[in-house]
């Protein structure tokens, strides 16, 4: 019994081995429950699954007609890659902080580190999937043939074409950012350019998972034929960690959505073209920025693998100065000003961005970019490239004031007073055209006190309208400079001493016949015709010698010892003044004969005055009070 017991157990080990045997032979060999063998998608459903790219159900099934999630894309086609795990955990570890914040599953946390790190999808695009909460949402048609090019390595490729002409009737739908994918996938056979039934690509519609079982096992192919997932990641340092560093200046940069090409000249002057993209650690000024805020002229100092990767970036800021002329401004955002400026005799040209916090000032004045104009002269100031500072002067300006002087040393300049005060000095050009009181002339006719116009361009003044400002005046002569620029003093009307300057070509005429400036006396009565603080033309008429004046008080001046007096022409019958001069031994009477001090004379007193003419200035020798003012 005891034998048979055995025999029965050793015999019962044996059945039970040969089923785990079969057991195991029978799931190897399952595919699963709701895919039969003469299903389209079979021969791919079993390949993908073997390959552990697209798992099924714990119930055994695949359930082929179920929609594919935008995560659930993703995570798939980063198993075409066929990574170690040793791999993938170093790949995880980089994404670790972005993936927690994003909450990203832990099932799909491998597959979205791999996805990241081959630039199947962009940090933006990831975060904007799971903030927007279309991570679990199915995934279109159109993403998936954008996901697969850049899984295949061939986004390059498909961007390089120019010409695009996609078979589908609904070809119209497709967005031209995405046709080149699209016909990537054409070209590789991972897409039917046949369509749907009717011909339709249908962009927006989704995958089924026995679709995408079959795009896979394609795109599986070719990854594995051309050594992508090699490529891929020995250009990420994870199968290539050796660097050199290398020193220089970016000379220049060509961008592309996911990376972009940097010229570097180093040290040596040598130039090499290496590549940045999202997984290039980039600091400028000791602060984190992304490849695309790199921009020409900066210092820096890269580490760059054997496949010319940069895998690091130590940037510094490079700041400049520019003076030049604006060759065109084009407000785009950010705006791009063109300068033409000099450099060492050469004229060159170069174009600048604008930064947003840029500090705009033209004519002195704190303005906004669209006020420059074309050929306004600017000083600029550059940092990284883009300006942070404008100080503008307008090509033209146009001025309006008085002429406060003219100066020739030896070129003629002219000062302008603006009604606000303001002084303006500008050379004038050799050619400038110039009108006064609206007629033809030249600079020497200018006068000061002209009120004008002027247009300058470039600081130079091309074009000056003037019009002389027309006045008058009367009084006694007081003063005669004859001299290059003669000078004639008159006491006036309210008893102030003014001084005008006499033109060339001034019109004189004494007691109606014309005469010259050698024939003023001092004491004649003159009336002056004035244009812009120049006489024009004077009426003199000669005074007698008189040793009386009869008048009313219309001004006094205790301390310097004058009276002007109020008095009658008795030829025109009009008021005229005189000028009186108070000396020692003048003396002052009142209407009763009654001695007064002068200081008791005001302003209105009538008098009479008896004295003479000394030299042209009449000294009182009595004064008689006749009327007080009231």
């Amino acid at each position: 019994m005891i034998f048979n017991k055995w025999k029965m157990l050793s015999t019962l080990s044996v059945l039970i081995i040969a089923l785990l045997l079969f057991s195991n032979a029978v799931s190897y060999a399952q595919t699963f429950t709701d895919v039969k063998d003469d299903y389209w998608a079979a021969d791919y459903i079993k390949k993908v699954k073997s390959l552990g790219i697209i798992t099924g159900y714990p119930d055994a099934t695949f359930r082929p007609a179920s929609e594919v999630t935008k995560v659930q894309a993703l995570v798939m086609i980063s198993r075409l890659y066929k990574l170690d795990n040793n791999i993938i955990t170093d790949i995880k570890n980089k994404y670790q902080g972005l993936l927690d914040e994003l909450k990203v599953e832990l099932w799909a946390q491998d597959g979205i580190a791999v996805a990241l790190s081959s630039g199947i999808i962009s940090e933006e695009v990831l975060k904007e999937y799971y903030k927007s909460e279309k991570a679990k949402m199915p995934a279109t048609k159109e993403e998936i043939c954008i996901f697969l090019t850049r899984a295949m390595g061939l986004e390059k490729e498909a961007k390089s074409k120019t010409i695009i002409i996609l078979p589908f009737k609904d070809a119209e739908l497709i967005p031209a950012q995405v046709a080149p994918y699209v016909d990537m996938m054409i070209q590789k056979g991972i897409i039917n350019e046949k369509g749907d039934s009717q011909g339709r690509f249908n962009p927006k519609s989704s995958m089924n998972r026995a679709m995408m079982a079959k795009v896979l096992s394609i795109a599986y192919d070719y990854i594995k034929e051309n050594k992508v997932a090699q490529q891929i990641f020995s250009d990420i340092g994870i199968e290539d960690k050796d660097t050199i560093t290398i020193s220089g200046t970016i000379v220049s940069i060509l961008k592309d959505a996911n990376e972009a090409y940097i010229t570097i000249e180093d040290m040596d002057g040598q130039k090499n073209i290496y590549f940045v993209d999202a997984n290039t650690d980039i600091t400028l000024d000791d602060s984190i920025i992304k490849f695309t805020d790199l921009v020409e002229g900066l210092m820096v100092e890269v580490k760059v693998t054997e496949k010319q990767r940069i895998v690091s970036m130590k940037a510094k800021s490079i700041e400049e100065k520019y003076s030049g002329k604006v060759k065109s401004l084009i407000l785009t955002t950010p705006a791009i000003l063109t300068i033409e400026y000099e450099e060492n005799g050469n004229y060159k040209v170069k174009s600048f961005y604008l930064d947003s916090n840029a500090k705009i000032i033209l004519d002195d004045e704190e303005t906004f970019v669209y006020k420059i104009n074309e050929g306004d002269l600017v000083q600029l100031k550059i940092k990284n490239n883009k300006i942070t500072e404008i100080i503008a002067e307008s090509k033209g300006k146009h001025i309006k004031g008085i002429i406060k002087e003219i100066k020739y040393n030896p070129e003629p300049n002219l000062t302008v007073e603006d009604e606000n005060g303001n002084l303006y000095e500008f050379p004038i050009d050799n050619k400038v055209k110039i009108e006064r009181n609206s007629k033809n002339a030249v600079i020497t006719d200018l006068r000061n006190g002209d009120k004008v116009e002027i247009d300058v361009e470039y600081n130079v003044i091309i074009e000056i309208k003037a019009e002389a400002l027309k006045d008058e005046d009367e009084g006694i002569i007081k003063a005669i400079l004859i001299s290059s620029k003669p000078k004639l003093t008159i006491l006036n009307k309210d008893g102030e001493e003014v001084s005008y300057y006499i033109s060339k070509n001034v019109d004189i005429k004494i007691d109606g016949k014309k005469d010259s400036i050698y024939g003023l006396r001092l004491g004649y009565f003159a009336e002056i015709d004035i244009e812009s603080n120049e006489i024009v033309s004077m009426k003199i008429e000669p005074r007698e010698q008189n040793d009386r004046y009869e008048g009313t008080i219309e001004y006094l001046n205790y301390d310097a010892g004058v009276i002007v007096l109020s008095v009658n022409n008795y030829k025109t019958g009009e008021k005229e003044i005189v000028r009186i001069d108070i000396v020692a031994d003048t003396s002052f009477i009142d209407s009763d004969g009654d001695k007064i001090k002068f200081k008791y004379l005001n302003v209105g007193d009538e008098l009479i005055v008896i004295g003479n003419f000394d030299g042209g200035i009449f000294t009182a020798k009595t004064i008689i009070v006749t009327q007080r003012s009231k």
